[in-house]
Order: C-alpha cells, then structure tokens, then sequence
C-alpha cells in the first residue's frame, strides 16, 4: 500500500506518517496529495519514541 514516510530526526530510520487511500495506478509524473498538517504534526517514532513536529516538505512518497 502507498503511503507517506519520514525519517526520524533521533534515530534516522524511517517509518509511516500516514497511509494513502485509493490505491490505484498512479501517473508517473503525480503523486497523490499531500496531507494537510497545518503547521507540523507531531508523531512519535515507533523506533525510539522521540516525538516530532513534522512539515509536509519532510513527507516522503513510499509503495512498500
């Protein structure tokens, strides 16, 4: 399944932020819409617990 990741600034591994929904072909040249995070979304990281604040600049696209 599509979905969109970030790395963990404390440890550097990567994990999920968000799912992506209708996971059906996608153009080459579009990726699906970012989510709206309204000035950062914090998460924690499942690695290492560090809580974050995360841009959608810093989303990165996934099919894994």
């Amino acid at each position: 399944m599509a979905q969109w990741v970030v790395s963990c600034p404390a440890c550097n591994k990567e994990f999920t932020h968000t799912e992506i929904n209708g996971g059906g072909t996608r153009d080459a040249f579009l990726f699906p819409a970012k989510p709206n995070l309204d000035g950062g979304s914090v998460k924690e990281c499942p690695h290492c617990h560090a809580a974050t604040a995360f841009r959608p600049v810093q989303l990165i696209y996934s099919k894994a």
